[in-house]
């Protein structure tokens, strides 16, 4: 995520019921970070092409912040 101060990405998912939880990790220098690379990343253009419809895919989640201790 080149630019966005989301660093070192990864993709994991737990295809191993009907749950199909997939969750999204990458490091940040600063917590104010994860949501400024949220907000660049939302502007550009090809992000928001491959985002498209995304949601209507989503029946719930949530968002959970870790330090790294």
């Amino acid at each position: 995520m080149d630019g966005a101060g989301l660093l070192n990405p990864r993709v994991m998912t737990d295809t191993a019921t009907t749950y199909w939880t997939v969750v999204a990790e990458f490091e940040v220098n600063q917590p104010g970070d994860v949501w400024e690379g949220h907000q660049e990343l939302g502007q550009r253009p090809a992000y928001a092409e491959a985002m498209k419809g995304y949601m209507d895919c989503i029946q719930g989640g949530h968002r959970e912040i870790f330090k790294i201790e």
